[in-house]
């Protein structure tokens, strides 16, 4: 949803009741397009104030739960007469709101379609320029195994000052907050954010929309950061992904320790809360201490010297076993050999892993699926899985992604592969060295999962690996709206993966594009092709830091 709100002055907000289960049976794919849908439809009438999304359970009986979904803005509203035309395929409540907002009025009776689908349905109530609320109500059978609750169970001791002007945001964020055993405390400008610091409180954390009026862009917001103990005090600014370019490139007085994109969601929040106390607490390996961020280090020829790092291994081949176990005991690592995926399952929960190795190709339970299986648990969101195969056709890369596999070497194992492997892997070093990305960011707007992360980036490389090329092509067949569709996309690509520099830098290409109509706007307006090159470049530099490319 972030990506909706380029030029919107609204505030999108998620409120969750934790009593839902951890999990449900259902169709997350029918969910998710109608929440989509109901959410776009909103943003798009809705011009100042807020959307909201808020689920609520309705009921609990036995093994199954009611479930409401509800999308509430403040837009336009709909007259109480027009209501009944809302779920009409190609139907506007009138022709002006067709001729000022677009679209073709398919996207309520699709979603009305969907929800009846799977057994739900979408109910309305509206007021004529003040608000509309749809219901999107579902009942669901609890995943099995999962009846607890979603409240947090992490506990932190801290006290927070919000920084927050409006009422709903405040609101999630303290609900959010206090449940994880924070004290909170709310000022609505930063006149009342000054003299919470002048009256000597002192904060683990300060969380400042940067949105509001007079926050940003004053000499007296740098001083007043200068007044905060910052070896304390972590600073986390609430921001759009279209902001935080502006944001990000202010200088080292003016800036903040984090940022978390709006629509914040509670496990967002909960990473980069929790960010700062991983980041104090240094790692214990084998009753030794070391940095979180001690990696493999040169030796001869190439080689590694590490720390005592925990590897479980998976492998059915017993010669196989022992070169990999050779290998990787010679480099100080200290290494949990099992014979299959089944085995491997039950002994992730013995200990902390560095890293997980298993071959694709193994009986009971193969790679792939072992794989799958240990993506479905949060705690092992950041674990590497490294797989090996001597089956060359096995090793396309997006089959791996698509199963929550890192990376793959092919048997028989080079030495210096291995070692490149394992140093981008270990403790995930090669997310440190990403060009142009604020990896940590991009992870939490997902959930967490880093896997997601280097899928989606993957992804997005291959589109636009050639974008210059592509976008040249079009622009010398006068295809202008087409160039303009695809530059688009990937600015909302870019906002995704917090890549704020190239975000700029599309930003400033798209609006040069925008400045002319005619086909053969090379003589017109030279500067778009320098601005093209320039993004094409950001791109390439992006794809040659990632490990696999």
């Amino acid at each position: 949803m972030g990506t909706l709100l380029e030029k919107k002055e609204i505030e999108v907000i998620f409120i969750t009741d934790p009593l839902l289960p951890k999990s449900v049976k259902g169709d997350p794919f029918r969910i998710e397009q109608v929440l989509l849908n109901l959410l776009t439809n909103a943003v798009k009438f809705t011009d100042r104030g807020h959307v909201l999304l808020q689920v609520r359970m309705l009921s609990q009986q036995n093994e199954r739960i009611g479930v409401s979904f509800i999308v509430e803005d403040t837009g336009i509203g709909i007259p109480e007469s027009s209501v009944d035309k809302l779920f009409v395929p190609f139907t506007q409540v009138n022709a002006s709101t067709s001729r000022r907002y677009g679209g073709s009025g398919l996207g309520l009776a699709i979603s009305k379609h969907l929800a009846e689908a799977i057994g739900g349905s979408v109910e309305v109530e509206s007021r004529l320029g003040e608000y509309s609320r749809f219901y999107f109500n579902l009942e669901l059978d609890i995943g099995k195994g999962h009846a607890e609750s979603t409240r947090i169970t992490q506990q932190f001791n801290g006290k927070a000052l919000m920084v927050v002007q409006h009422e709903l945001l405040k609101y999630s964020l303290n609900e959010i907050l206090q449940s994880m055993g924070i004290e909170t405390y709310t000022v609505s400008s930063f006149r009342e954010c000054v003299d919470a610091v002048h009256n000597g409180e002192h904060y683990d954390w300060v969380i400042v929309d940067m949105g509001m009026n007079g926050i940003r862009g004053l000499e007296s917001w740098r001083q007043w950061l200068q007044l905060l103990d910052r070896q304390i005090t972590r600073v986390i600014g609430l921001t759009t992904v279209f902001q935080m370019d502006e944001i990000a490139a202010g200088d080292a007085d003016s800036s903040v320790d984090a940022f978390l994109s709006k629509p914040v969601t509670r496990e967002a929040l909960l990473e980069v809360i929790g960010s700062r106390l991983e980041e104090e607490k240094p790692v214990s390996i084998n009753g030794h201490t070391v940095d979180t961020h001690t990696l493999m280090g040169p030796r001869d020829e190439g080689e590694a010297v590490v720390q005592r790092f925990q590897i479980l291994i998976a492998e059915d081949n017993e010669i196989n076993r022992m070169v990999i176990a050779e290998f990787l005991i010679e480099r100080s690592f200290e290494v949990t050999m099992v014979a299959n995926g089944r085995e491997l399952l039950e002994s992730l929960e013995l200990r902390a892993w560095d890293l997980v190795m298993l071959d694709l190709n193994m009986p009971e339970l193969d790679g792939f699926e072992t794989a799958r299986h240990i993506r479905r648990k949060k705690a092992f969101n950041r674990l590497p899985i490294i797989a090996f195969t001597a089956d060359a056709a096995q090793h396309k890369l997006e089959d791996c992604l698509r199963a929550g596999i890192n990376a793959v070497l092919l048997k028989p194992v080079h030495e210096l592969n291995a070692a490149k492997v394992l140093n981008s892997w270990i403790h995930l070093t090669w997310l440190q060295q990403l060009h142009g990305i604020q990896a940590e960011q991009a992870i939490a707007s997902m959930d967490g999962k880093v896997y997601i992360f280097q899928f989606a980036l993957y992804k997005w490389i291959q589109e636009y690996q050639n974008l210059d090329k592509r976008v040249m092509m079009k622009m010398d067949k006068g295809q202008l709206s087409a160039a303009l569709r695809l530059i688009h996309s990937l600015k909302g690509g870019a906002g995704n993966l917090y890549a704020s520099g190239l975000l700029a830098k599309i930003i400033e290409l798209e609006k040069q594009l925008k400045r002319s109509r005619a086909t053969s706007t090379g003589e017109l307006y030279p500067d778009w092709r320098e601005s093209l090159s320039l993004v094409q470049k950001e791109i390439n530099q992006i794809k040659s830091s990632v490990p696999w490319s």
